[in-house]
């Protein structure tokens, strides 16, 4: 024990035998620095500022590695949260301009509009998604390995989520039987990808700008000569 001056043994605590398990430490204890055990959230890197605001806090504060380190977790979980509350009101906002937009007539500005925070709403939900996807993962191991009925009450949920039991029709009535929801399904899709006419298309190539002259498309679209064949070949 010569070479470990600093060892420690302890008798741990169990439920499962009649010995205890003897645990070992062969370097001095170390307190933890800092409070609650610290997590890269993984949605951080979507916000456009997370690179930012890191070089910011690290080079806020001199010291040594761990000090600066502590320093950024305090001010990225600061961070964190205030962008956590705005990100709730913009998703609510998109949410209720998009119910807006939704009961308005469909001109071109406003299939444009609908677009347009459509994705912004996609990617707000992608933010989301992400942030309640990595706790479900701290769950798998936390939980997964201590009980079995986890997994099985993970799997049960989701088919609980995934099941159809009835689907409501243009008329309002709540049908259930398999025929009818089909015909529900279909009536609902064909209307969603039938045609309504094509509106007006030139905003789409008002940022264009034109490069072929009118004498230049003449020459491009007229009939082609036998000595420009026989020369091409």
């Amino acid at each position: 024990m010569d070479m470990f001056s600093d060892y420690s043994v302890q008798h741990l605590k169990h439920s499962f035998s009649d010995h205890c398990p003897i645990l070992i430490q062969t370097r001095p204890s170390f307190k933890r620095f800092g409070g609650d055990c610290f997590e890269f959230e993984s949605w951080w890197l979507t916000e456009p500022s997370c690179e930012k605001v890191i070089k910011e806090i690290w080079q806020e504060r001199s010291g040594t590695v761990l000090e600066k380190l502590e320093h950024t977790r305090i001010g990225l979980q600061r961070w964190a949260k205030n962008i956590k509350g705005k990100r709730g009101k913009r998703l609510k906002r998109l949410q209720e301009r998009l119910t807006v937009l939704d009961e308005k007539d469909r001109d071109d500005d406003t299939i444009v509009e609908i677009i347009d925070v459509k994705l912004e709403l996609n990617w707000e939900m992608e933010k989301k998604e992400m942030y309640w996807e990595q706790r479900a993962r701290l769950n798998w191991l936390r939980q997964g390995d201590k009980n079995i009925a986890f997994f099985h009450n993970h799997a049960s949920q989701r088919r609980r989520m995934n099941m159809v039991r009835g689907l409501e029709d243009n008329d309002g009535i709540f049908k259930t039987e398999d025929d009818e929801m089909g015909h529900i399904l279909r009536n609902y899709f064909m209307q969603l990808f039938e045609s309504s006419g094509v509106g007006d298309t030139n905003y789409l190539l008002s940022g264009v700008s034109q490069n072929i002259t009118k004498c230049m498309n003449q020459l491009l679209t007229a009939d082609y000569k036998e000595q420009e064949v026989t020369n091409a070949i």
